[in-house]
């Protein structure tokens, strides 16, 4: 995902669907793996992994790259029985000035 702060976007929205047949997710749990931003959720900045989630629900994130260059986030979601199922997100930032 590129993203291009000149064009005054300031955040890329994020989606994600979270299932389990059985609804055992117990908790979903955020990471910032490279760059500085903030993800929020319903306006109120992740903090502490505070993701509010239901099960078999989407999860819908705002984030606001603090600079520019490569950014990533890590999702992770338990179940129950201690599995897990993660996702990397990865979203570049950059000028969009003309050559």
């Amino acid at each position: 995902i590129k993203l291009s702060l000149k064009n005054s976007q300031e955040k890329y929205t994020i989606s994600l669907r979270i299932t389990d047949r059985n609804e055992n997710i117990v908790e979903v749990l955020y990471s910032q793996l490279a760059g500085t931003g903030k993800l929020k959720q319903n306006g109120i900045d992740i903090i502490d992994n505070n993701v509010v989630f239901e099960n078999s629900s989407e999860l819908v994130f705002d984030y606001y790259p603090e600079n520019l260059g490569i950014h990533k986030l890590g999702i992770q979601v338990k179940d129950n029985f201690g599995l897990s199922s993660s996702v990397t997100i990865q979203i570049t930032a950059f000028d969009n000035l003309p050559p």
